[in-house]
């Protein structure tokens, strides 16, 4: 059963250039995912409520394709109405689909894409803003669904990229909750609400002979090492689901970038674990390609402190020259990325 999982399992890609390439990928993997449901060896074997979870895993992943494609993109008010699914928030009466990965995903994509369209499709620079907004739309227009918090999941998609202060604000309006579900989020979010607060106007020394790591040999490395390259920053976690979270996206930017560029780009992970031995592991089973770095030490290594992190993951792009080009780049997962390091290589 294991290999036909997988393949339901499966997700697309979001590289393409074209919501109607991404339409006909997904339409397409929909239909072989239905086939292979059905044609399951021991299908007869299966619980009736097991096959309608891979049903429902299969065709929320397909309606959650364009959503999610427009909403990465910036050009959701580019989709065509006849691609979206229309879902009522408020007759979700069933418990069974909320196990579905796949559809609660499909849930913030459309919450998302419906705040968007009740705000004429303007995207705010601020990602405070956007959060704020799609909080806002939440306890506007949907009822508490029973058995899951979509705002819970909402701020935790955000919380990355919010400041500390509006983390804390949001989780104690969440308080008076206090059940397993919130218990459950209070851990997750927990590395969010203990970041490291930004500090104000610290002195930097702008040679990039002052960041010292380690790599997994246990050598000391500087970014000075990389002379004439441009590096592409990643700083994470082992504990940071976000920052796990990117790594396929990472590891498909790498993949796809031209051939001079991939020559010209290094991609950096510096990790602000404190255990060496469970960053060293976790690399064992990611398989991530690039250069590894580890900065001991948590909110309070060197790299947070040369770079003023506040929150992880982090990403930074360094130019030929050794100064920072971009101090807050964007994420893999942004498609915007590779467009950017593509210029920068030519």
């Amino acid at each position: 059963m294991q290999q036909y999982y997988t393949q339901i399992k499966k997700e697309i890609s979001y590289y393409e250039k074209s919501v109607d390439i991404i339409e006909i990928n997904a339409f397409e993997l929909w239909e072989l995912e239905k086939k292979i449901i059905r044609e399951y060896p021991k299908h007869d074997f299966l619980t009736l409520k097991f096959i309608e979870y891979l049903k429902t895993e299969s065709q929320y992943k397909y309606h959650k394709a364009m959503l999610k494609y427009g909403i990465l993109h910036k050009n959701a008010e580019r989709i065509s109405k006849d691609m979206i699914y229309k879902f009522d928030f408020n007759e979700i009466s069933v418990k069974d689909k909320l196990i579905s990965s796949s559809f609660r995903s499909f849930l913030f994509y459309y919450s998302a894409y419906k705040t968007l369209e009740d705000n004429n499709f303007e995207y705010l620079s601020s990602v405070t803003g956007m959060y704020v907004l799609h909080a806002y739309w939440l306890n506007q227009n949907v009822k508490p669904i029973p058995g899951y918090r979509l705002d819970y999941e909402v701020l935790l998609h955000y919380a990355s990229e919010l400041d500390k202060t509006i983390i804390k604000y949001a989780f104690n309006f969440f308080e008076k909750d206090n059940n397993s579900t919130y218990k459950r989020f209070e851990k997750i979010l927990q590395p969010y609400l203990n970041q490291k607060d930004v500090v104000e106007n610290e002195e930097k020394i702008p040679t990039t002979d002052d960041l010292i790591a380690h790599n997994l040999k246990g050598k000391e490395v500087k970014l000075s090492d990389f002379k004439n390259k441009i590096i592409y920053v990643d700083v994470w976690a082992t504990w940071c689901g976000p920052c796990r979270k990117e790594f396929p996206y990472s590891v498909s930017l790498k993949n796809e970038l031209s051939k001079k560029a991939q020559k010209s780009i290094i991609f950096l992970y510096i990790s602000i674990d404190e255990d060496e031995s469970k960053w060293k592991s976790t690399l064992d089973k990611l398989g991530l390609e690039g250069e590894q770095w580890i900065s001991k030490g948590g909110w309070n290594s060197n790299v947070v402190k040369y770079f003023g992190i506040s929150s992880i993951p982090r990403y930074i792009i360094i130019g030929k020259d050794g100064q920072i080009l971009d101090p807050n780049a964007p994420r893999p997962s942004n498609t915007q990325t590779k467009f950017t390091l593509e210029k920068l290589a030519l």
